[in-house]
Parts: structure tokens; C-alpha cells; sequence
């Protein structure tokens, strides 16, 4: 799924059966109505939008198994693409216009954190367990509002607006926003009071849009308390799936919903935490914007004693004319190193890389701080391990790679690439030790995506497309093979 990154078709999960996929045929974007895939029968979608599996009849498309990842369609989960909708007005969205969001979109993380294993799909917190919060309740001083209560401002104009339409305009405005009016105008003090207000913030495209499923129960809820409650997530880790596909359908919408003359920043990695601003406990993120005169960025990286990988300490930017930034800890007496030095070239040469006991003794506390140029930044690939922290990064640029720094273990990783024309922002996810969880970037991009050729399909009766059935994106070496190859034995895949 290009949402969620989860398979399709498990028999444990009848959910995962259900999908839908939305391709280009001769220049024509089409999305057509639920399917149903249940191994080792072939992925059959009805033609007719409004049709469903069980009532398509013969009119359907046949969709056959491809070994390279065909770039002209985009497969979700039924229960997905209804998710993604939610997010719409009634009347839906333009079939290119969400074609050309999702030939945008970064593929998700592979492997990810799949539903059914630590978590069912898009799990629901219970409200009690969101009210945990050890931060005081927000208070006025009572001698205070008597103050503000005698004063008037005659020359305050939105003191002559109606309170419906000082609500309607604070649910347009991001929380920090509103309340930052009231210094503006004493009128817009009623909002902090208001539960109409605090109530919109838990909307789809609210800030806490990922909780909209609240809004749905049968019970009163102080607003305002439980968007105090989570700023600090207390809920179990597992619920971070559901936040994480909440932001990238965020993200499709905002996509869909810009305008040429204001494109809106893309993203690689974790990067989308700005649209709610909550975090879990022990865990903050920081976001640096990447100079125009960066020459270089400084990774420091060591092996703790007992640990099987050796974990990203810190990054730091390096300025030709101007303060460096460091984001995370320089760890002390850490050897200092540049990429070109022979020893940590031989990490890669001829394809592979050295034996455990050289990475050890490479990593071993206080392990090394790399100098790695960075005049041509473009992106990035970079590993952490499930659970745990930032395992490995190399810099991708312009005309060539960095030497990758770090190495990961044995167990489950995710990994991401992003390759970008200008690098804006980097947002750094770190935990209460200053360690790294996550990397992602934010950037303005102009980087042409490569396309398949239309298959040609028909209105009606049977006809083929042709499918790579594991929800996998290629490695980055097969960018050369991504579109052309039809071969099962390739010898490029």
C-alpha cells in the first residue's frame, strides 16, 4: 500500500484482501472501484468507480504480477483509500490531481512497522487512556480577569464581531495562532473558554485530526483538557503508526489542495511533525534550515558496550561563513575522520564491507566524528533500528555518495532514501539522552519522476495490467530498471 507500506492479501487479516488502485492509461488517470485479491487467485478491480468486487460482474480489470515496481500505478488498502477520502469534501477529489500527489509521495519505509503485529489497523486510544498527563491545567489569575473584565478597548474592532464569527475564524487558524491574538484584541480571549473552538482542533484536518474518531462518541469531553492531556502522548508506542499515516494523508491533501504559485515543501523521511506538534515522553524534535553555504556535515557515531549496532550520536553542519549547528551530542574524544581517508573507505570497497571485529574496533566507545562534504547536498539514505535509534547515514549528492557511517544488527530495520533537488529544512526526532530516532527533510522539488508506459486497458470487459505483488519499493540500484523491465529473470532486478 503507498500509504501504509502493508501487504496485501494476508488470509489472517481480511481487511488486507480489500483494495484499491489508481493508474494512468493512455494519458487518462482512472480509479476504479473496490477489489478483492485472495491468493493465488489474480488482483480483479470493477471499471465502474462506483462498483464493488462482489457486484462487478465481468466488467472488471485483471491485474497480473510484475517483477519491477510500476511507477504509472498506486495500489492502498480499501480501508486506506477510505481514510485518505475522509480528508475531501463530499464531492471527492480530481482523479489527477491525487495521481500527481502520489507520484510525489515518498515510498513507505521498507520494511514498516506493519499493521496486525504490534498494533491493528488504525488503532483507536481510549479517551481515559489520553487524559494521563502529569502538566498542570492552564489557569487564569481571578484578580486578573476582574481587570480585564472593567477595561474596554474602544478602539478594538473585533470586539464588534459576533462570536460566531470569531469561532468560525479560529477553526481556520493553527492553536498557537489564536491564542497568540489575544494580544491583539481582548475579544479573542473568548475562544480559550470556548469548547465550539477546542472541538475543531480533533476535526480530520485538525491538529489532532488523529483522534477525530473522539468526535464520533456519545459522551461529553473537555476539548481543551484533552488537547492540553496530548501534547505528551501517553498512550502505548503502538499508536504512533496511526499519527505517522495520519500526517502523510495530511500531507496527499495539502499536496492536492496547492496552488502553482505556492507549491508546497515535500518531505523524505520523518518530517511531518509540525502538523501537530505532540510528542511522546522522553522524546523532541528539532527542525534547522540547511544554509546556502553548507560545505560539510559532521556525523559522530560509537558501539556501546553490549550493543550490536553502532548508533548516530549527532549531526552537525558545517558553514563557510557562519556558526555551525549541532543537532545531538559530540561524543568526547571521539577520533576525528574525513570520508576520504583509506581506512574508512574500506567500509565499501569492492562492494562489501569489512568484517565485524574491524567495525568494532572502528565504533568502539568513544568511537569516530566524520567530516563528509556537502556542497551538493541532495538527500540522504539512512537506517534505524525497531525499536531504537539512527543506525546508519550516508549522503546522497549531486555527482556522487558519501561514505556511509554507522552499521546496523540483525534485527528489524527500516531504511529511507530520499533523493531531493534542494534540501530546506532537516528535522531530527531525538530521545531524552539527545540520541537521534528519526531523520527527515522538507524541500521545495522540481526532480522528474520516472513514468511507464500506459498499458492499455478498456472500458469495459477484461483486459491487464501488470502488478508487483510484495508492496515493496526497488533498491535504489534498480532506478535504471524501474519501468522497463518485464522480465522475471533480470539480471538488473
Amino acid at each position: 500500500c503507498i500509504l501504509c507500506g502493508d501487504h496485501f492479501g494476508n488470509m489472517d487479516d481480511p481487511w488486507r484482501h480489500h483494495l484499491r488502485v489508481v493508474y494512468q492509461d493512455s494519458g487518462t488517470v482512472r480509479v476504479p472501484g473496490e477489489g478483492l485479491w485472495k491468493p493465488p487467485d489474480p488482483i480483479r478491480v470493477p471499471t465502474n468507480p462506483g462498483a464493488k468486487w462482489d457486484t462487478m460482474g465481468e466488467d472488471y480489470i485483471r491485474l497480473q504480477r510484475w517483477p519491477c515496481w510500476p511507477r504509472y500505478m498506486f495500489e492502498l488498502h480499501e480501508i486506506c483509500w477510505q481514510r485518505l477520502m475522509a480528508h475531501f469534501d463530499p464531492e471527492g477529489v480530481s482523479p489527477c490531481d491525487l495521481y500527481d500527489a502520489l507520484m510525489k509521495l515518498p515510498f513507505p519505509t521498507n520494511p514498516s512497522i506493519y499493521f496486525g503485529q504490534d498494533a491493528p489497523p488504525y488503532e483507536t486510544t481510549p479517551l481515559e487512556q489520553l487524559l494521563q498527563s502529569e502538566r498542570q491545567q492552564p489557569g487564569c489569575n481571578p484578580e486578573l480577569q476582574r481587570m480585564i473584565a472593567r477595561n474596554c478597548n474602544v478602539t478594538d474592532c473585533f470586539r464588534c464581531l459576533p462570536l460566531e464569527i470569531i469561532e468560525a475564524v479560529g477553526a481556520l487558524l493553527p492553536t498557537p495562532d489564536v491564542l497568540n491574538t489575544r494580544l491583539a484584541s481582548r475579544a479573542w480571549s473568548v475562544l480559550f473558554h470556548n469548547p465550539t473552538f477546542w472541538r475543531t482542533r480533533f476535526e480530520i484536518n485538525g491538529e489532532r485530526g488523529f483522534l477525530d474518531y473522539l468526535l464520533m462518541e456519545d459522551r461529553r469531553i473537555d476539548w481543551r483538557l484533552l488537547y492540553h492531556s496530548t501534547c505528551r502522548l501517553r498512550c502505548g508506542r503502538s499508536f504512533d503508526l496511526t499519527i505517522r499515516l495520519w500526517e502523510t494523508r495530511r500531507w496527499v491533501r495539502d499536496a492536492i489542495l496547492s496552488k502553482p504559485e505556492s507549491p508546497l515543501m515535500e518531505f523524505g523521511g520523518r518530517a511531518l511533525q509540525h502538523y501537530h506538534n505532540t510528542s511522546w515522553p522522553g522524546r523532541y524534535s528539532r527542525t534547522v534550515e540547511i544554509p546556502p553555504d553548507l560545505v560539510g556535515i559532521g556525523i559522530s557515531a560509537c558501539l556501546e558496550r553490549g550493543s550490536e549496532t553502532a548508533d548516530i550520536k549527532g549531526l552537525g553542519s558545517i558553514r563557510a561563513n557562519g556558526p555551525s549547528v549541532l543537532l545531538g551530542p559530540k561524543v568526547p574524544g571521539a577520533r576525528l575522520m574525513r570520508e576520504d581517508e583509506p581506512e574508512l573507505r574500506s567500509l565499501h570497497r569492492d562492494g562489501s564491507t569489512m568484517a565485524c571485529w574491524d567495525l568494532e574496533a572502528m565504533y568502539r566507545y568513544p568511537g569516530i566524528h566524520v567530516l563528509l562534504g556537502a556542497r551538493l547536498l541532495r538527500g540522504a539514505f539512512f537506517h534505524r533500528e525497531l525499536p531504537g535509534g539512527v543506525t546508519a547515514i550516508q549522503l546522497l549528492r549531486s555527482n556522487d555518495l558519501s561514505v556511509s557511517v554507522g552499521y546496523g544488527g540483525c534485527g528489524r530495520e527500516e531504511g529511507y532514501y530520499f533523493n531531493m533537488d534542494t534540501v530546506i529544512e532537516l528535522v531530527v526526532t531525538f530521545d531524552v539522552s539527545g540520541w537521534p530516532l528519526f531523520v527527515g527533510t522538507l524541500v521545495y522539488s522540481n526532480t522528474n519522476t520516472l513514468t511507464a508506459p500506459s498499458p492499455q486497458v478498456g472500458t469495459s470487459g477484461r483486459s491487464r495490467l501488470w502488478w508487483r505483488s510484495d508492496g515493496r519499493a526497488p533498491s535504489t540500484s534498480l532506478s535504471v530498471c524501474l519501468v522497463q523491465c518485464r522480465e522475471s529473470d533480470c539480471d538488473r532486478c
